[in-house]
């Protein structure tokens, strides 16, 4: 790299050259194998031909919504290969919202939902996929699980918010005209922002998902009128003003619901220190289940009541009778072991260095309460706890069962 081009398409010679083109393995594959895009090369082609071959839609035809699939599914295989589940916030969240993305698109070319698990196995065998990747194949029962589970909890999704998506597609389509002033269409943009808003909070649809069905970006977006253009600047559109007001009223409902929840913190409800033995015992048998089952294993929601703790983790299948005795037996060792809950204070930041699991990120304070069982559990908690493990009597697992894709839920009793 020698030299800068300039607006008026002269080079400049830069003071330092470097050999960084910024040509990644994909673009070199372009180059080698004489091909326009990415996606002609051997790393997608197969990918975008199996697309081709389940949905019986030509890529030439609608190649924006082939490329969105096999580039997602894609991502979506090596996500979870690399222990990645669907979750409702950070890499899960990227996760789940790349799959429904596949389907949402998947259904602009008629590519059924059971076709998805025919394309991650054909993304799992291409060649250079399989020899180069081991991983995929050592997780292919758990890619083909995930992506099942989410299909099947995003189509109950889609079904229960179709109808109201239909409602703003109309009144959207009734509203806009090419003719509005420029004031009049941001105003409409920013309208159209809030109606989508309460779609997500109450049906779990994204505004991203849904305004793919407004066909605001496309091939044709150039010419597309609905895809505006303001003050003659590229960066200014309408598709902006629209996300902009969505993200505004969402996050003015999740300030709402995280100050609620700032008064449940840890899952306690309105019992108090009445369920400091379960709240214990929950960290015992998440420390177990990571010990037993990997440390990919996270909580992903409790509840507790002085009758039975609720459990929620991530974990692809569903456990065994073998694997609910282990982590019970685990359990009940370490409240025999008689082991300390000590609390410590500390700043936010330093608690993953210190070791401690911490979960529910943008709930946390600047400052939070760390607890250790011992030297076998130690988690950022708000909830209230015993002072020593010899408080819990004992611990029985009551209860197994898978509570959504990815996620299991464990019901059990201390004290009985």
């Amino acid at each position: 790299m020698e030299y800068n081009k300039t607006k008026d398409s002269k080079f400049k010679r830069l003071s330092a050259q470097n050999v960084d083109t910024g040509m990644g393995l994909e673009r070199l594959c372009c180059v080698l194998q004489g091909v326009k895009s990415n996606f002609e090369t051997d790393l997608f082609l197969p990918i975008i031909q199996e697309i081709e071959k389940l949905s019986l839609a030509e890529y030439h035809a609608n190649s924006r919504s082939h490329r969105i699939i096999a580039d997602h599914m894609r991502a979506v295989c090596f996500l979870i290969s690399d222990g990645v589940l669907p979750a409702k916030d950070d890499r899960g969240y990227i996760l789940r919202k790349l799959i429904r993305r596949v389907i949402v698109f998947g259904k602009n070319i008629n590519l059924k939902d059971s076709s998805l698990v025919d394309l991650a196995k054909r993304i799992i065998y291409i060649d250079y996929y399989k020899e180069n990747y081991p991983e995929l194949i050592n997780h292919q029962n758990d890619i083909i699980t995930i992506v099942q589970g989410e299909v099947t909890k995003f189509n109950n999704v889609w079904k229960a918010g179709e109808k109201k998506i239909e409602v703003i597609y109309n009144w959207w389509n009734s509203n806009y005209k090419t003719n509005l002033s420029i004031p009049e269409k941001i105003e409409l943009a920013d309208e159209l922002g809030q109606k989508l808003a309460p779609l997500y909070q109450s049906d779990g649809l994204h505004a991203d998902l849904v305004l793919d069905k407004f066909d605001f970006w496309g091939e044709d977006n150039l010419q597309n009128p609905k895809y505006v253009f303001l003050n003659n600047s590229k960066e200014e559109f309408l598709l902006k003003y629209v996300t902009e007001s969505f993200e505004n009223r969402q996050k003015n409902h999740q300030d709402i619901s995280r100050a609620g929840v700032q008064k449940k913190f840890g899952g306690v409800g309105d019992f108090g220190e009445k369920v400091a033995p379960q709240h214990t015992a929950t960290h015992l048998l998440q420390a177990a289940l990571r010990q037993i089952l990997g440390e990919h294993v996270h909580q992903a929601g409790s509840d507790l009541t002085p009758e039975r703790l609720r459990f929620d983790f991530t974990y692809p299948e569903k456990l065994t009778a073998e694997q609910l005795k282990q982590a019970e037996d685990i359990v009940n060792q370490k409240i025999k072991e008689n082991f300390p809950v000590k609390m410590e204070e500390m700043p936010y930041e330093e608690t993953t260095k210190s070791g401690a699991l911490a979960l529910f990120k943008e709930k946390y304070p600047k400052v939070v309460r760390v607890f250790s069982v011992g030297g076998f559990s130690k988690e950022v908690c708000a909830g209230p706890h015993v002072k020593n493990t010899s408080e819990i009597k004992n611990f029985k697992i009551i209860k197994s069962e898978t509570s959504g894709p990815g996620i299991q839920r464990i019901k059990a009793i201390v004290n009985f």
